[in-house]
């Protein structure tokens, strides 16, 4: 069936509805791939278009990854975090939901209900692999940001990418897999340390690792709070959360290579 998504813009055209439309990205970093869409989440029928778009991109031919990232604006007070934003990425779409205009203090009952229902879709399955950097301090966040939601106390399945990054070339080190640009290996003693099954430390760098650029982070910090977002924050979020999907993909492709070799 036919979708009306309502897509923020492909990359020749950020949103005009949101001033984007002059952002370029740095050619320096990653960017978002050209035939990924952006769409803004900010009522209940953008709740549903996602929830129908992600439904439809499930595939029986490779695990189903969902990105997910959040933001919130940085406060002294850690204890007093509101999220602002919340990513979904399939392979082919970002949804950038407004958490305030959705299930903020002044949300409706049916919005409320509705966002629950829409996002416990992809929360509460156990067959949407949900991944991310450090993604279940995000979830914790959101849980105490908005306690009332349901979905975000029952998030079954959601795998950190520093894990799988470390099951991968943990299976691929007897194969010469290798999943750092450095080949160093550290002595302890007698032992040997591989350096090589260890993950990066942040994102930028897994990305750098295995998609050859790093993440331009210089809006990590922004107000997240502002609306309309800016084009340049747009991309940042909406490619945060793309990003969890592409290195998901590659450590699983790498990862069902390495067990062939090992059974061969």
């Amino acid at each position: 069936g036919t979708h009306h998504l309502y897509p923020i813009g492909n990359r020749t055209r950020i949103a005009k509805e949101v001033k984007a439309n002059k952002f370029k990205p740095d050619p320096a970093y990653l960017a978002l791939p050209d035939d990924v869409d952006i769409h803004w989440v900010g009522d209940i029928k953008g709740l549903y278009h996602m929830r129908d778009a992600i439904l439809e991109s499930k595939t029986d031919d490779l695990p189903n990854f969902i990105g997910l990232d959040a933001e919130w604006a940085p406060t002294v007070d850690a204890s007093r975090t509101q999220v602002d934003l919340l990513q979904v990425s399939d392979r082919k779409n970002v949804f950038l939901i407004d958490l305030p205009e959705l299930i903020g203090k002044d949300a409706t009952k049916k919005s409320l209900g509705a966002f629950d229902e829409t996002m416990g879709i992809i929360l509460r399955d156990p067959s949407f692999i949900k991944t991310g950097h450090e993604i279940s301090q995000d979830i914790k966040e959101c849980r105490r940001s908005y306690p009332s939601i349901s979905c975000f106390r029952e998030s079954v399945n959601v795998q950190e990418l520093y894990i799988l990054w470390t099951e991968t070339f943990n299976i691929g080190k007897n194969n010469n897999i290798d999943g750092n640009t450095s080949k160093k290996s550290k002595k302890k003693g007698k032992e040997t340390v591989d350096d090589s099954t260890k993950p990066p430390a942040s994102l930028s760098l897994m990305a750098q690792s295995l998609l050859s650029k790093p993440l331009e982070k210089s809006k990590a910090m922004s107000d997240w709070a502002r609306r309309p977002l800016s084009g340049a924050q747009m991309h940042y979020a909406a490619l945060d959360a793309h990003v969890g999907v592409q290195i998901a993909e590659k450590l699983h492709t790498t990862r069902v290579s390495a067990t062939r070799q090992t059974k061969t």
